[in-house]
């Protein structure tokens, strides 16, 4: 009787010993909030899912290596100050178009900027300050009938 009380306790000492363990094993799992909504681009009523890049990690990385990009999505850069941004397509698989964004309203688009090749792929940049930079599928803005002096709206999560 007194060996059985012993493993008794030895169990629930063991049990309470993971209790925590497994607790924060199960609330440190990373999980997006039910209700938080994705990022997103609304122009003409056309609206792009969008990953956000507002680092300079993120920026530098950009849509690089990526074989393939939905019509719906893209990425927004964004910046803290206005200013002079230049992209270039190294290492882009795919052509994008890069519309430049000043406040709520489109100042610039290149359109389907090639992806890009040799050592030092060419770079694009709007001679209007911007502080936010889309860049979608190639071809996009101009389906979309997307030209400078559109109204942009971003809804960031």
């Amino acid at each position: 009787m007194l060996n059985q009380k012993i493993k008794s306790r030895n169990q629930l000492s063991s049990l309470l010993y993971f209790l925590p363990v497994i607790f924060l094993a199960v609330s440190c799992t990373p999980q997006a909030p039910a209700n938080d909504p994705e990022a997103r681009v609304e122009i003409d009523g056309e609206v792009i899912k969008v990953e956000v890049a507002d680092d300079q990690a993120e920026r530098n990385q950009g849509l690089m290596h990526r074989a393939d990009l939905d019509d719906d999505r893209g990425m927004i850069f964004v910046f803290e100050e206005y200013g002079y941004y230049s992209f270039w397509m190294k290492n882009t698989l795919i052509p994008l178009d890069i519309i430049w964004i000043a406040g709520d309203k489109i100042v610039y688009i290149k359109h389907s900027a090639p992806p890009g090749e040799g050592v030092v792929p060419p770079s694009y940049a709007s001679d209007i300050p911007a502080n936010l930079v889309l860049e979608v599928n190639g071809g996009v803005a101009e389906e979309n009938g997307w030209e400078v002096g559109d109204q942009v709206n971003l809804t960031l999560p």
